[in-house]
């Protein structure tokens, strides 16, 4: 179809370095280890982040902060308010100032990646591409500025926080801390259950949704196909792969027309910003490209939801589902 990196591609470390849970494990025994697993990548990542040599750094980090997200997503229930939100705060800011950057990367790779398939290449892409880098460097210095600063070293300290144990604590409720310290099936069937229904609910009518609506739905199927990888250690393989499969796959499809719609004004930067009138005529054959594979990740999408809602509902299997 194209050249973009596939959710499944992006999350592959993150896939096979799973968190690790069990059923006999708590829910703040869960969210320990999901902070764990997050510090790790934060701390394993940022070096190369900084130094900015490949954007695999960068994606790792992201895919970290979702599964770290989701997990204060699920048990957000059983958490004081304000020590949830703060700490989901701070995950959304870090995520939000390593967002342009990513959308670089993705232009970079998929844009200008697909003037280079089959065909006669743009004459002046060259230019294009240099013109691109040049312009991606804002981006990443502030991916990299986000990093180093004291707010991000306030979320890695809060992250030291709840894996000790010692931060969302005050202002818990008698039920709160019972919930918090028995085995955490429930809340994660609870959890899957209303990722769900609010997925069922943005994807309906999903051949006429507009672009507002398709955003919805990316969020809601990013969101829940990150609460189900974070907590597939506590189901058999073969039961969650095929949702798993199936989610990724529209997620593929809306993430590929999100980048698709972020393209246009990217490339028109380019354009403007690219010397020589080669490289503003390399514009149209560009254009044409992103529309085609518009084309195509808009006709994937009906099958593809048509697939997950013909899923197992995997999570309802176990007993104290909803």
């Amino acid at each position: 179809m194209s050249t973009r990196v596939t959710a499944g591609k992006r999350d592959k470390a993150a896939v096979t370095a799973a968190t690790p849970l069990s059923a006999e494990m708590t829910a703040r025994d869960a969210l320990r280890e999901a902070c764990r697993a997050c510090l790790g990548a934060l701390r394993a990542n940022r070096a190369g982040l900084i130094a900015g040599k490949d954007d695999e750094p960068l994606h790792r980090i992201r895919v970290a902060l979702r599964r770290l997200r989701a997990a204060f997503a699920a048990f957000s229930p059983l958490l004081p308010r304000r020590a949830a939100r703060a700490q989901v705060a701070r995950i959304r800011w870090l995520l939000r100032e390593l967002g342009p950057a990513r959308d670089w990367d993705v232009f970079c790779a998929s844009t200008l990646g697909r003037a280079t398939g089959r065909g006669p290449k743009p004459l002046g892409l060259p230019a294009l591409r240099r013109a691109a880098a040049r312009l991606r460097e804002p981006a990443r210095a502030r991916a990299r500025r986000a990093v180093t600063s004291s707010r991000y070293r306030k979320l890695s300290q809060d992250l030291d926080g709840w894996l000790a144990g010692e931060a969302g604590v005050t202002g818990l409720s008698a039920a709160q801390r019972r919930a918090l310290s028995e085995p955490l099936l429930p809340s994660v069937l609870a959890a899957l259950e209303r990722r769900w229904r609010r997925l069922r609910k943005r994807g309906r009518g999903v051949g006429g949704l507009d672009a507002r609506a398709l955003h919805r739905l990316r969020i809601a199927v990013k969101r829940f196909r990150y609460t189900t990888l974070f907590f597939a250690p506590l189901f058999p393989a073969e039961s969650t792969g095929a949702t798993l499969h199936a989610a990724e796959a529209l997620q593929d499809a809306l993430g590929g027309l999100n980048d698709c719609a972020n393209a246009g004004p990217l490339l028109k930067q380019v354009v403007a910003a690219a010397r020589g009138e080669a490289a503003r005529t390399a514009r149209a054959p560009i254009v044409e490209r992103i529309a085609k594979a518009r084309g195509e990740y808009r006709r994937a999408l009906k099958p593809a939801w048509k697939a997950l809602r013909s899923a197992e509902r995997f999570w309802r299997a176990r007993p104290g589902a909803g």
